[in-house]
């Protein structure tokens, strides 16, 4: 049964599912059943043991029917309720602490009952009612006090013989180290309970962590090429630009397009030209600068970001990017070899540019110049085209 409740635990901590939660309760509260049960049947002959200290036999009576329920509660547990079966697990401690103030005053271990109740009502119920339990059982001790000292109430156990006797010491010894332990089960079990939520939390807030991180990696690379895509060179792009803006200094945007990509793709299918995007978009990240930032916006459209460079600078690199894909010799299939090649057009930071926008519009219009400059070349916004 305790294995069967720790398997419970685990498993309410990694899966959080409510039947299995309903079913760790269950198994909670079968084994303080079994539990009571089994001092019950040692406390039976103790009571009638101890019964020459007492006039009236009606508390033996008590005490034996009360015990009798609890084993009879643990033997047909199955049948029974979660609250019914918690119920009476919860009322064991309270009724013993009301019977010993009420034959031993506050000699009795009461206090210590009252305490239990509460522990068992907390982890049974929860601590709202745990608080209600609380305030009854105060109520019933200010009752009791109240007919104590007014003189409503005397104790008629010879007190001499009482604490002389080895059945009374052993008695209460018996019950107190029962009270004390199931304090530390409902203790122990909440704390266990309490550390596993802490450690499962720090692993699914770890775990969460690096999902969100791999989905926003996900989101900003394209699916193709493993580049970033426009999303990401936007954001990104924006940064760099508002640093610039602020501190000066150049800024360059290369906007590439492949040239008659749809005749590779009609000649040699779409695999033919994803394999063509994957090559050049390796070719090209092989040969930028660390500090560039080189995207697919989509399609056969690249865009290259060139912090810190003029538009002459970016237009050296590009075209001596050019002329080594000129030379670049990409396998689409089994027997067929090609070359491709890339009109660009480049746009440089100005002082009136407000966003991104502004130089990725201008190099666009250079790459349209290109294009209808016969491709295969490069173009500065604003000038004229060089082969």
């Amino acid at each position: 049964m305790i294995n069967q409740l720790k398997d419970r635990v685990f498993e309410v901590i990694r899966g959080s599912k409510k039947d299995v939660s309903n079913s760790l309760r269950h198994e909670l509260i079968d084994t303080f059943s079994v539990a009571v049960a089994f001092v019950s049947v040692l406390c039976l002959p103790t009571i009638w043991l101890r019964s020459e200290y007492f006039l009236a036999d009606v508390t033996h009576m008590g005490y034996s029917a009360l015990l009798a329920i609890y084993i009879g509660l643990a033997i047909f547990r199955r049948h029974f309720s979660y609250c019914i079966k918690a119920v009476f697990i919860c009322l064991l401690p309270a009724a013993i602490a009301m019977s010993g103030f009420l034959h031993y005053g506050l000699s009795s271990l009461g206090f210590f009952a009252v305490l239990l109740c509460a522990l068992l009502v907390m982890t049974m119920f929860g601590v709202r009612w745990a608080i209600v339990c609380l305030l009854l059982l105060a109520l019933l001790m200010a009752v009791i006090a109240y007919f104590t000292v007014t003189g409503g109430a005397s104790y008629d156990v010879n007190m001499n013989a009482f604490n002389q006797s080895p059945i009374i010491w052993g008695t209460h010894i018996w019950v107190f180290f029962l009270l004390s332990l199931v304090a530390l089960v409902c203790i122990g079990w909440l704390q266990y309970a309490f550390g596993l939520s802490i450690d499962d939390l720090l692993q699914n807030k770890n775990e969460l962590k690096k999902a969100t991180q791999e989905l926003k990696e996900m989101s900003f690379t394209d699916y193709l090429t493993g580049l970033p895509n426009r999303r990401y060179f936007y954001e990104f792009s924006e940064d760099v630009l508002a640093l610039h803006k602020r501190y000066g200094g150049a800024c360059s945007v290369v906007f590439i397009d492949l040239d008659f990509f749809k005749k590779v793709n009609d000649q040699y299918g779409h695999d033919g030209g994803d394999l063509v995007l994957k090559e050049f978009s390796g070719f090209v990240k092989e040969r930028i600068r660390e500090s560039d930032l080189f995207a697919r916006l989509g399609g056969e459209e690249f865009i290259l970001l060139m912090p810190h460079a003029d538009s002459s600078g970016a237009f050296v690199f590009v075209e001596r990017l050019r002329e080594a894909l000129s030379k670049h010799i990409i396998q689409v299939v089994k027997d067929a070899t090609i070359h491709v090649s890339f009109s660009a057009g480049i746009a440089s930071l100005r002082e009136s540019d407000t966003s991104m926008d502004d130089i990725i519009n201008r190099a666009d219009l250079a790459v349209y110049e290109a294009k209808n400059s016969g491709r295969n070349c490069s173009v500065i916004h604003n000038d004229a085209p060089v082969h």
